[in-house]
């Protein structure tokens, strides 16, 4: 009886890791990948990219199409972005509609591009975020300007920590741009914001190189 209880309590731990053991060989691959790219071995770092992107895994897949992307090889690019903004991958999502707008590698698209970066944005993608800020701001991708829109998107990614987005606030409440009136008191705030940020940044830096 003792033997059939620890055969089935066995039988059971080996189900419930099986998915950990699994997702864990792409991440670890990953994670290879990244070491690899940030001592810039492309070449190594496309391998176990690749071989995690193999596996189904949306963050390599994403990660091997944006070294297609800068590569010029714009077709290797779309399939692995595609494959990652379909498991619904903020990046992939990002760097899919990013083809979608400049044409290369994919027929141009801005309302699909436009559909992938709202995606991607309500996940917090800051890139997707300010892109879509700005172009509610210039009417890119085939947007009517929408500073009403913008604002709301610039005020979202610096409450993310983006300092391009408090710039863009400090220098809109100083000179009366994007519909908003001129504000002192809101350009001194979003100005200390981003002085704020800057500093967090360098203490974080200087740490790492301790």
């Amino acid at each position: 009886m003792k033997n059939n209880i620890f055969t089935n309590l066995t039988a059971l731990l080996i189900i419930w890791c099986l998915p950990h053991i699994t997702l864990a060989g792409p991440a670890e691959d990953t994670a290879r990948g990244d070491e690899a790219y940030n001592r810039q071995d492309v070449v190594d770092a496309i391998r176990w990219y690749e071989k995690a992107a193999k596996a189904g895994y949306a963050p390599a897949q994403a990660k091997l199409g944006y070294i297609y992307d800068k590569a010029e090889e714009n077709n290797k690019a779309v399939h692995w972005y595609r494959l990652s903004a379909k498991q619904g991958n903020a990046n992939g999502q990002f760097g899919l509609a990013q083809m979608y707008i400049s044409g290369e590698g994919i027929k141009k698209d801005d309302k699909r591009a436009f559909e992938l970066l709202n995606q991607s944005a309500k996940q917090n993608h800051i890139e997707s975020i300010i892109l879509l800020a700005t172009s509610y701001e210039r009417g890119w991708m085939s947007l009517e300007k929408d500073f009403s829109q913008a604002v709301s998107l610039y005020q979202k990614v610096a409450q993310l920590g983006d300092i391009r987005a408090m710039g863009r606030l400090q220098r809109a409440y100083t000179k009366g741009e994007l519909g908003l009136p001129v504000d002192p008191a809101q350009a001194s705030y979003w100005e200390q914001q981003r002085q704020a940020v800057i500093k967090q940044k360098e203490a974080s830096e200087n740490e790492q190189t301790r």
